[in-house]
């Protein structure tokens, strides 16, 4: 599946960024790029840009998409949540500005074999439901019986075992 990425509010974030052209600048989550891309056009060769994503597909298309600008820009693989030691190896101790793009990829989302696609989705969704029906006609049974001995959950968890083998 080929990484395609559409960065949102692009312009808003840019110029929210106020982005001087010998700035430091962090991307947090690099994610494709796309932000990226619009910080490094606007950085002069005295401009830094570090760019910080755990997802190495992630980082191959953005290391394409920001190739041009390979003079200012280092991609580094790791997790925002380690931002200051990942400066401190770069031996950077301010920046000018930080981004953090915390929506959801929907590539990562969409490939089946790294995330959890629209159709296996659907198919989940509908079997909670099919599992809460089944649960509230046996809660229904047990009611007016007083007498079933039946359980509900295990009722569910073969609703989803027949939809999505492998869940126990």
């Amino acid at each position: 599946m080929e990484f395609v990425h559409k960065s949102i509010m692009l312009g808003e974030t840019i110029e929210a960024l106020h982005i001087k052209p010998d700035g430091i600048y962090v991307d947090g989550t690099l994610g494709g790029g796309g932000h990226s891309l619009e910080i490094a056009r606007r950085l002069t060769e005295g401009g830094r840009l570090i760019g910080i994503d755990q997802d190495g597909d992630a980082i191959a298309a953005a290391g394409q998409r920001l190739a041009p600008y390979a003079d200012r820009v280092t991609i580094v693989r790791s997790n925002y949540a380690d931002m200051k030691q990942v400066l401190k190896d770069l031996s950077i101790d301010r920046v000018d500005g930080i981004l953090l793009d915390l929506g959801v990829s929907s590539y990562q989302l969409d490939n089946g074999e790294r995330g959890l696609p629209t159709e296996r989705m659907y198919r989940l969704t509908c079997a909670w439901t099919c599992a809460r029906k089944r649960q509230r006609e046996i809660s229904s049974i047990r009611t007016a019986s007083g007498s079933f001995t039946g359980s509900s959950v295990t009722t569910g968890k073969t609703s989803l075992q027949k939809i999505l083998p492998g869940i126990s």
